[in-house]
């Protein structure tokens, strides 16, 4: 329900980072909406991307992502 996730090129440049904290009773804690706007106000391209979540006992998941428009 707290962690901090990051979005990254397949390069490896960091897109977007953004702080998910709800609480565990709502029932849409393990869900974040993201915007698709980048950390530089644009929107992101079509394209393969990396996401970390990193909880706030330091524990991190990875994968990957596809946007297609």
């Amino acid at each position: 329900p707290k962690c901090m996730i990051t979005i990254y090129t397949i390069d490896g440049d960091r897109v977007r980072s953004m702080r998910h904290d709800t609480e565990p009773s709502d029932p849409t804690h393990k869900r974040h909406r993201w915007s698709l706007i980048n950390r530089n106000n644009q929107l992101v391209q079509t394209g393969l991307y990396y996401w970390t979540v990193e909880s706030d006992d330091g524990e991190v998941q990875m994968g990957k992502l596809v946007i297609l428009r």
